[in-house]
């Protein structure tokens, strides 16, 4: 049994902004396609555990260290493996590599939720294979951050989920809330301010027509963004340093 994932891909011109970077989302949707290869080879994808225990995995918070960028065209390596589940946590690590160099360090945290209560289920409701699990190489410091009181004059913009923004559970997929957080910056924030650090934490789930109302503040060498309902329900945080 191989405890982890090597996965090559191209940086293509689909995950680079217009300074031709690799951008954070790119990143994301790499890291997720390395995943769901991973549980797939290991019958543990989302068909397999829902069939057999009546679950599905739901991602509660990610965090992304970046060192520096690959370029448009680049080739990277993906290396993603768990770390041993907690109570009703699990831990996945993944690095981005440019050759021998490690270019971004992922840090993610799952849990698995009930096909029918939509409540969280225990780490140790589904059978997981021998030597799968891998020890901690990055940080467990992450996504401990406390946002700002987000004011009226901190409002960006609105968005209401709509049908590309919807994923097999029929709930807002994790890749467009990220990417309603990069639409806060301009391009001239986006090339200035270079991101080392990208933490979100995912907090209320969003269904096809529902309105998210988008809030930002800029710290000292860092940007908070919040996205709420129109109920007050936060639904996203995120904290990006640079």
């Amino acid at each position: 049994m191989f405890e982890q994932l090597e996965q090559i891909y191209e940086v293509d011109p689909e995950r680079v902004y217009f300074d031709k970077r690799y951008s954070i989302p790119g990143m994301i949707t790499h890291y997720q396609d390395a995943v769901l290869r991973h549980t797939a080879a290991f019958e543990l994808d989302r068909k397999v555990i829902f069939a057999k225990y009546n679950v599905y995995w739901v991602i509660a918070k990610l965090h992304i260290n970046i060192h520096s960028y690959p370029m448009v065209d680049d080739k990277v390596k993906l290396v993603t493996y768990p770390l041993k589940p907690m109570f009703v946590k699990f831990e996945r690590e993944c690095g981005i590599y440019k050759g021998e160099e490690l270019c971004a360090e992922f840090c993610t945290e799952w849990c698995l939720v009930d096909g029918d209560t939509k409540r969280i289920r225990r780490a140790d409701s589904i059978a997981y294979p021998p030597l799968w699990f891998k020890d901690r190489q990055f940080t467990d410091d992450y996504c401990r951050f406390v946002s700002p009181t987000m004011k009226e004059e901190d409002y960006m913009f609105s968005h209401r989920v709509a049908l590309n923004d919807l994923d097999l559970n029929i709930h807002m997929n994790n890749i467009s809330y990220v990417r309603l957080a990069m639409n806060t910056l301009t391009d001239k924030e986006y090339t200035s301010y270079v991101i080392k650090t990208f933490d979100i934490r995912f907090r209320a789930q969003t269904y096809f027509g529902d309105n998210i109302n988008i809030y930002r503040k800029n710290g000292f060498g860092e940007i908070f963004i919040v996205g709420k309902k129109d109920d007050g329900t936060v639904v996203f945080e995120v904290r990006m340093t640079y």
